[in-house]
Parts: structure tokens; sequence; C-alpha cells
């Protein structure tokens, strides 16, 4: 994962991602979204799309944030909303969220 300070622009603050540093290394279960990705249930077979967004879950409670990036299989992902505890068993617990491809 990827944290970039805030920095003052002409608009007001942005994210320096030039400086990003990163805060975490996880090993993760990462699948595909179902909705508005992949085949839609209308379409045909034969035209399928680019699947650019995934659910990511990480076991246990990890620092991670709405604004941060992830780097996976070679290219950026912003995370979207925010991250949150999903419940797994009696006792276990995972940190899940979504993230979508960075353009550009």
């Amino acid at each position: 994962m990827l944290r970039a300070p805030l920095v003052d622009d002409v608009y007001g603050k942005a994210r320096d991602w030039t400086s990003a540093q990163p805060v975490g290394t996880y090993r993760a279960s990462v699948q595909p979204e179902r909705v508005g990705s992949g085949l839609a249930a209308d379409e045909d077979r034969d035209r399928e799309t680019t699947i650019t967004t995934y659910r990511v879950f990480v076991p246990g409670v990890v620092d991670v944030e709405s604004a941060d990036r992830v780097e996976f299989r070679g290219l950026l992902y912003d995370v979207v909303g925010s991250p949150r505890l999903w419940p797994v068993g009696v006792n276990g617990r995972h940190t899940a969220f979504t993230m979508r491809r960075v353009d550009g």
C-alpha cells in the first residue's frame, strides 16, 4: 500500500503521489467486482469488458485509508470508499475494501 502526503497547490490541497511512501505489504484475497465489471447479466457472452475494480480482503486489522493506493500485479489502484472490518468465523476479522484501477 502507498500513502501520499497532502501538499498545497493552486486549488487548495492535493496528494503528491511522486512522494508516496509504502505503508505496508499484505497477503490478501483479491476478487473481481461482480457489479459493473466483467460480463453484465444482460450482455452477450462475446461482449466482455476489462475488469478494473476488485474487492480486497486482508486478514486482520491493517492500516489502510480511503486515500491510499495499492500496487497489485504491477498496476496501481485507488482505494474506493472507506475500508471496514469484515467478520470471519467466531473471532476472526479481515479488513475489506474496494479498489479501482488508476487511469494514466
